[in-house]
């Protein structure tokens, strides 16, 4: 009876002794992969999270469909055009007043035309640019003073 023999289907140490950079070269491109995935989680925002904004009012256009507020913490600037603060459009939303009495339409009384000053909350979530839209989509706007 004749046995027929296989080969071994492992690599022998003398294959593997040919490339002494194959482990080097799969640890470092594995490292690199989590690093960039780490770095990108921590310094992009949480796409489609709401999260609060806080802050002042620098200014509001006259249809009252876009305004600017300065965050909470930031101090402002001579320059009023260039105060520190962020850009927003604003569509129907709801919106809270002074009184905390909520409304489902109209403007919100803290965003009046050309005005400024009073102090909000925004829910506020951020969306992937690209399509000529916003960056952010305003969820809910609450007065935070009386003006």
């Amino acid at each position: 009876m004749a046995t027929t023999l296989h080969p071994d289907p492992r690599p022998s140490a003398s294959r593997l002794s040919a490339r002494p950079w194959l482990p080097v070269a799969v640890a470092g491109l594995t490292g690199a992969a989590l690093g960039a995935l780490a770095c990108y989680s921590l310094l992009t925002p949480r796409w489609g999270v709401p999260h609060a904004v806080t802050g002042t009012v620098v200014a509001v256009n006259a249809d009252a469909n876009a305004f600017v507020v300065r965050p909470d913490g930031r101090q402002p600037s001579a320059n009023k055009a260039n105060d520190g603060g962020q850009g927003y459009q604003l569509g129907p939303v709801e919106w809270v007043d002074y009184a905390g009495q909520t409304h489902h339409e109209g403007t919100p009384v803290c965003l009046a035309p050309l005005s400024e000053g009073a102090k909000v909350e925004l829910m506020v979530v951020d969306v992937r640019g690209g399509t000529g839209g916003p960056d952010a989509l305003i969820t809910r706007v609450r007065c935070l003073s009386a003006r």
